[in-house]
């Protein structure tokens, strides 16, 4: 997954559109936004109907896609080094990386947790930017909203960040 993402940041020529086009499918692929999703909806995921489970996890997978290309595709020329990887539970790694501006920027750290155990192979399940998780801080966003607007408001809030970066419904 790491050199897809090298190869889209890297194209030369390529506009801020083309790049972040070129990591959506490198991103759903890495990603096991189910697993995500779930965690994310916490005790709500299962107060939450079928229907409502079914349409939060393809508007989620839709916000999260956009948001992580959006921000990813921002760079161009950076190399991303894979720093080291550490056990971390029986199924999981945690992967160290840096992206090293081109520019002579901030080089920034992140650290993804990685399911090894899946049949479906290796996928990316939170991401770790300066120790704080991703997926506990939209738990905790998203908790609040759903306190207040109920799981539908919640998907209806997903749905408008999603479109506000560029995602078609």
């Amino acid at each position: 997954m790491s050199a897809q993402a090298i190869a889209a940041l890297q194209a030369s020529g390529s506009t801020l559109a083309e790049r972040e086009k070129a990591l959506r499918p490198v991103l759903r692929e890495g990603f096991d936004m189910g697993r995500i999703a779930r965690f994310v909806a916490g005790r709500y995921w299962k107060r939450a109907t079928p229907e409502q489970q079914k349409e939060y996890t393809q508007v989620f997978s839709e916000y999260v896609l956009a948001t992580y290309a959006r921000r990813l595709g921002g760079y161009a020329g950076e190399d991303l080094k894979v720093l080291a990887e550490k056990p971390a539970g029986p199924k999981d790694v945690l992967v160290k990386t840096q992206i090293v501006s081109g520019s002579g920027g901030p080089a920034i750290d992140a650290e993804w947790r990685v399911r090894t155990g899946d049949a479906e192979g290796p996928k990316v399940i939170d991401v770790l930017v300066e120790g704080v998780s991703m997926a506990v801080t939209q738990r905790q966003d998203f908790a609040s909203v759903i306190r207040r607007d109920g799981f539908d408001g919640l998907i209806n809030v997903l749905r408008a960040r999603a479109g506000r970066q560029g995602v078609r419904q």
